[in-house]
């Protein structure tokens, strides 16, 4: 199950906009990182434990959306999906 799969499930009934958020119960986002450490993955990530390395960081704090948005678009040049 992807994150996205599972975080569908609290998508918003009105159409999305840009700021638009979605709210996702942590116990959700736990039980995809306790999932993916099944994964057989030799040097590589799954989105959630990508994304569970960035919340973990010292200086989770200070992500503004933006500097999020810099990430990603960075990531994005090294990112391959096969699913």
């Amino acid at each position: 199950m992807t994150l996205q799969a599972a975080s569908l499930a609290y998508a918003p009934t009105s159409p999305a906009t840009p700021d638009s958020t979605w709210k996702v119960p942590t116990a959700e986002i736990e039980r995809l990182l306790e999932l993916s450490s099944h994964l057989e993955l030799t040097y590589e990530l799954a989105p959630i434990q990508a994304w569970d390395r960035i919340r973990k960081h010292p200086r989770f704090s200070e992500l503004t959306p933006e500097k999020l948005q810099a990430l990603v678009h960075k990531l994005l040049q090294e990112i391959n999906c096969y699913g």
